[in-house]
């Protein structure tokens, strides 16, 4: 029945190529800085007032920036999802790796680093918005050192991450293309699945579960399939129908399911933000963790959908992707 009202919430996935105008070393994890850079840009083009304050604007509910990058729900305060996810390059993270913070991206002259975008709900028919904001980010140079970049191509994925070209720089506009809804993705990950054994969580990135502000270093079953299904619960009734599953009893379940075994560990991150001059702290457990039980079926397609869209705290910046897959 969740596959079913999943089909509302459109979802639509993209590859967005950057070609660097000389050597650059960026982050390694480089979803914040491409979403600060992206924020700013999209500023940029948006607003038209001179004090440049979102919260004293009258143009506020109808402004992209407000709209798309600062959403509230009903002109209330309370933070809601925002309609994109972006994801950007899985780097090889280890315990080492995370541990001495030695990695780097770097990326050559003339060469390409991509990142996947993901847009939710009506934010899709905003695509060639954000387009021109990657190009003036790019522009504008990513980093620290500000290294310039120049957009390349943008290719519509499908649930198999086939690729459609539907930008590149000498085309004048964006060329049309087949929209998807999350239940199409998520049934077609469903598929793929042999649900045989222990279910193995592999947190591509760092997953930020924080209680009482602090993180959550061990994660149990309840507590991800939670996570799963708050997201899906937000992100539909602001973006598209409200859904309608029984939590309680779901939870309930969840809490009898067994972690079989624990590899998880905790890698150091931080985000600098410049409008408010501070440094936010983003650690996240990276690693794997097996879970037992003798029925997973109820709790798959909420899981499923989740691997587009990421959960817990930061996932738009690309924080919390993981991947499932059962094992013997």
């Amino acid at each position: 029945m969740i596959i079913e009202q999943l089909s509302h919430l459109k979802v639509s996935r993209f590859e967005v190529v950057l070609q660097s105008n000389s050597e650059a070393i960026l982050p390694a994890l480089i979803g914040s800085t491409l979403r600060g850079a992206f924020g700013h840009a999209l500023k940029a083009i948006s607003c038209s007032v001179q004090h440049r304050d979102c919260e004293k604007c009258f143009l506020s509910e109808v402004c992209l920036y407000p709209t798309v990058f600062e959403p509230v729900s009903n002109g209330k305060s309370r933070d809601i999802p925002r309609p994109f996810v972006f994801d950007p390059p899985i780097p090889p993270l280890t315990r080492e790796i995370s541990e001495n913070k030695v990695l780097k991206l770097r990326v050559a002259g003339n060469g390409k680093v991509s990142f996947g975008l993901t847009l939710i709900g009506e934010t899709v028919n905003k695509l060639p918005y954000f387009i021109y904001a990657f190009e003036l980010m790019a522009r504008h140079g990513l980093g620290v050192n500000r290294q310039s970049f120049s957009i390349g191509e943008v290719f519509r994925l499908d649930a198999k991450n086939g690729k459609t070209l539907i930008y590149e720089t000498s085309l004048a506009k964006v060329l049309p293309f087949n929209g998807t809804n999350l239940a199409e993705l998520a049934e077609t990950g469903l598929s793929e699945l042999n649900p045989v054994g222990f279910l193995q969580i592999q947190n591509q990135t760092p997953l930020r579960i924080r209680r009482n502000r602090e993180l959550l270093e061990k994660i149990s079953f309840a507590e991800f399939f939670k996570q799963c299904s708050l997201r899906l619960k937000f992100l539909s009734e602001n973006y598209g129908r409200q859904l309608d599953f029984d939590y309680k009893t779901l939870m309930k379940k969840a809490e009898a399911v067994r972690t079989e075994a624990d590899n998880l560990w905790k890698h150091g991150l931080s985000r600098r933000s410049n409008s408010q001059n501070k440094t936010f702290d983003l650690d996240g457990m990276l690693g794997e963790i097996r879970f037992q039980s003798d029925d997973f079926s109820p709790f798959l397609p909420f899981i499923a959908a989740c691997e587009f869209l990421n959960i817990g705290s930061a996932s738009s910046l690309g924080l919390g992707k993981f991947k499932m897959k059962f094992t013997g």
